[in-house]
C-alpha cells in the first residue's frame, strides 16, 4: 500500500525529531527548527534499527505499533497547538513574520545613494538564491517514484537497505558507517518488500535543498547578500561535482548536511545568546547532527571531533556565561554519550576487520587508487579535476583575511585542512570534498561581500554620491562607448557565429563547414539534421526524416539536391537503396561521424 510508504517517509524525516527536539526544549521555529527535526529524526531512525535488529524485532508490526505510539505522542505534546484554532495559528504566524527585521544592514553614516544600492544588491542575489532553492526542490519533486540508478547506490548502499530491512546486520561495509541505509529499511520493512524503492530514495534530494536553505537564511538573519552569494555558489558546486548524485543514494550531500547543520545550530545559537532564549536544547542538537555526520560517511568524523573546538570559537569565546555549571555538565554528557554511539560502530568495524570477518579498503582509496602517484602529482591531478573552480579553492586562502570571526573560524579549522586532506589522500573523486561545499560557498559569499564594501568604501572616499545625474550620465555614454569601439558589431557577430558551429553535433558541424567552403553555401541538403540553424546556411536544408523508401527514391531524383545527410537510424530499406545508388555511382560518400548525432554524407551525382 502506498500509504506505508508514505508513512515510513514521515517516520524517518519527522516523527522522532518533532518529539526529541520538544522533550531537549528546542524552541527556535523556522529553518532551525526544520532542519532539527529532520536531522534527529534521521539520527533516532538509525539507534531504532540496530537496537530492533539487534533484538531480532525490526518486523512490520513492530514500525507499526512504535508510529503509532509516536503518533500518540505527538498528540500529547503538541495538544495546545492541536486544539488551538486556525485563526490563532494564523495570528500567532502573522507575529512571527511580524517580528522578523526585513531592512538590510547598512554601514552607519552610509549615504542614501549607498543604502538604495546595497538594497537593490541585496534583493537582486535574494531572488537568484530563491530561485536555486527552486531548482534543487524541482530535483526533488522530479524523483518521486524513480529508483536507484548510480553504482554504489545499487551495489552498495541500498544493498545494505535490503540486509537490515531482511532483520541482519550488513555484511561487507568496510567502514562505512550505515545511518542512510539504516533509515531507508524502514521504508522496505513497512512496505513487506524491497520492491518499491522509489520511497526510500524520495528523501535524498532534502539534504542538499536544506544546506541552501540554512545558508538562505543565514542571510536573512545577518541581512549580508554573501550568504546569497554562497546559496548561488553551492548550488553550482553541488551540481558541477555531484549533479548526478542529489537524487540518487550517494551519502556525501547527506554527510555535508550534517556538518553545515551542527555548525549552522551553533550560529543560530550565537545570534540568539544575549536573549532569553534557551540555547542549550540548540546546541545539543548541534552535538545529535555531528554525531549523524560521523554515522553517515567517515568524513563526517571530522567535524564530530573538531565540535568541541567550533563550539568554542563559535559560541563560548564571545559568551563565557551563556550556560551555567549544570547546563555545561549536559552538554559534556551529550558530547560524550554521542561519542560513544559513534565510536561503537567504528570499534565494532575494526573488531570484524581485524578478525577476518570484513576488510578495509583505507588503504585503497587513500594510497593504491593513486597507482603511486606522489603527493605532488595527487595535488596537481586534483587541481586538474576541480577544473576552474581550482581557483575558488585557493580563494579560501586570501578569504581568512577579509572574512569576519565567526565564519573566518570555519575556513581556518574545517575548509582549509580539510581541502589539504583531500587534496592528498581523496582526490580521485570531487565529491570526497562535498563535506566544505557549504563552508566553501559561504566563505565566497562573504569574501565578495566584504570586496564589494571595500570597493563602497573608496566611492565613499571619492565622494560618488555627490556627482551630479549629468556626470553619471556623461559616464555610462563614454562606458558604453568604449564597448562599442572595443567589441565591434562585425566581431559580436563573429563570436556568434563560431559559437553557432559548436552547436548539436561540433565534429559533423565541422566536416559540413569544410565542405561548403569548398562548394559555396548554394546547395540543398537531404537531411533531418538541422543545418539550418548553422551559420550562413538557412535554407539549405531539405527536410526528410529518412522513414519512407517511395519519398527518399522520389527526393534523390529531384534535380537541386546535392547531398544526402543520413542519420544512423534510417530505415534498412533505404540503406539498401543507397548501397545501391553506391554501387551504381550514383551516389558519392564523402564522410562518417559517429556521437550523439551520428551520420553519413553523401554526394548525388545527377
Amino acid at each position: 500500500m502506498a500509504i506505508l510508504g508514505i508513512l515510513s517517509i514521515i517516520q524517518m524525516i519527522i516523527l522522532p525529531g518533532l518529539i526529541i527536539s520538544k522533550l531537549i526544549r528546542f524552541n527556535y521555529g523556522g529553518v532551525p527548527r526544520i532542519v532539527a527535526i529532520f536531522g534527529i529524526s534521521l539520527f533516532a531512525n538509525y539507534l531504532l534499527v540496530a537496537l530492533l535488529t539487534f533484538c531480532h524485532m525490526l518486523l512490520q508490526t513492530t514500525l507499526l505499533v512504535i508510529i503509532i505510539l509516536e503518533i500518540a505522542v505527538c498528540f500529547w505534546l503538541f495538544r495546545k497547538t492541536i486544539l488551538d484554532s486556525f485563526e490563532a495559528l494564523s495570528s500567532r504566524y502573522e507575529h512571527r513574520l511580524g517580528s522578523i527585521n526585513y531592512s538590510t544592514a547598512t554601514n552607519p553614516g552610509s549615504s542614501s545613494f549607498q543604502r538604495i544600492v546595497n538594497q537593490f544588491v541585496f534583493f537582486v542575489l535574494l531572488i537568484f538564491a530563491f530561485s536555486d532553492i527552486v531548482w534543487v526542490f524541482q530535483r526533488f519533486t522530479n524523483n518521486l517514484t524513480t529508483v536507484f540508478q548510480t553504482w554504489d547506490a545499487v551495489v552498495s548502499w541500498n544493498r545494505w537497505a535490503v540486509e537490515w530491512a531482511n532483520g541482519a546486520f550488513p555484511t561487507a561495509t568496510s567502514y562505512y558507517p550505515q545511518l542512510i541505509p539504516a533509515n531507508w529499511s524502514i521504508s522496505y520493512v513497512l512496505m513487506n518488500g524491497i520492491e518499491l524503492q522509489s520511497f526510500p530514495k524520495a528523501i535524498m534530494p532534502l539534504f542538499s535543498l536544506l544546506i541552501l536553505l540554512m545558508l538562505f537564511d543565514l542571510g536573512i538573519k545577518t541581512k549580508s547578500f554573501g550568504f546569497f552569494i554562497g546559496v548561488i555558489f553551492t548550488r553550482l558546486v553541488i551540481k558541477k561535482f555531484t549533479g548526478e548524485f542529489i537524487a540518487d543514494g550517494y551519502v556525501d550531500l547527506p554527510m555535508a548536511f550534517f556538518c553545515f547543520a551542527s555548525i549552522y545550530l551553533l550560529l543560530c545559537a550565537r545570534f540568539n545568546a544575549d536573549k532569553n532564549n534557551s540555547n542549550l536544547g540548540v546546541v545539543i542538537t548541534s552535538v545529535i547532527l555531528a554525531a549523524g555526520a560521523a554515522l553517515t560517511k567517515q568524513a563526517g568524523v571530522f567535524i564530530f571531533i573538531l565540535l568541541p573546538v567550533l563550539g568554542y570559537v563559535i559560541l563560548y569565546k564571545q559568551f563565557p556565561d551563556i550556560f551555567n555549571a549544570q547546563k555545561r555538565k549536559n552538554l559534556l554528557f551529550a558530547y560524550l554519550l554521542g561519542l560513544l554511539i559513534v565510536a561503537s560502530w567504528y570499534f565494532v568495524k575494526w573488531v570484524q576487520i581485524h578478525g577476518g570477518l570484513d576488510s578495509s579498503n583505507v588503504t585503497y582509496v587513500t594510497k593504491d587508487i593513486y597507482d603511486g602517484a606522489g603527493y605532488l602529482k595527487r595535488a596537481l591531478d586534483a587541481f586538474i579535476l576541480l577544473g576552474k573552480y581550482k581557483y575558488f579553492l585557493l580563494a579560501l586562502i586570501p578569504a581568512v583575511l577579509l572574512v569576519k570571526k565567526p565564519y573566518k573560524w570555519l575556513v581556518i579549522i574545517i575548509a582549509i585542512p580539510f581541502s589539504i586532506i583531500w587534496i592528498f589522500f581523496f582526490s580521485y573523486e570531487v565529491r570526497n570534498l562535498a563535506l566544505i561545499f557549504p563552508i566553501w560557498g559561504l566563505t565566497i559569499g562573504l569574501f565578495v561581500q566584504e570586496l564589494f564594501e571595500y570597493i563602497w568604501r573608496f566611492f565613499s572616499f571619492i565622494k560618488i554620491q555627490k556627482i551630479s545625474a549629468i556626470t553619471l550620465m556623461i559616464l555610462l555614454v563614454l562606458g558604453l562607448g568604449f564597448i562599442g569601439i572595443k567589441y565591434p558589431l562585425q566581431y559580436l557577430i563573429h563570436n556568434q557565429e563560431e559559437q553557432q558551429w559548436l552547436l548539436f553535433n561540433p565534429e559533423l558541424n565541422v566536416k559540413i563547414r569544410e565542405m561548403v567552403e569548398e562548394t559555396g553555401p548554394s546547395i540543398k541538403i537531404l537531411t533531418n539534421y538541422p543545418v539550418d540553424y548553422l551559420p550562413g546556411l538557412n535554407g539549405t536544408q531539405v527536410s526528410f526524416w529518412y522513414d519512407n523508401l517511395p519519398d527518399y527514391v522520389a527526393s534523390v531524383a529531384l534535380p537541386d539536391i546535392d547531398y544526402l545527410l543520413v542519420p544512423n537510424n534510417a530505415i534498412p530499406e533505404i540503406n539498401a537503396e543507397i548501397q545501391k545508388g553506391l554501387d551504381n555511382g550514383l551516389l558519392q560518400s564523402l564522410f562518417t561521424v559517429e556521437g550523439a548525432y551520428s551520420y553519413r554524407m553523401f554526394k548525388v551525382l545527377h
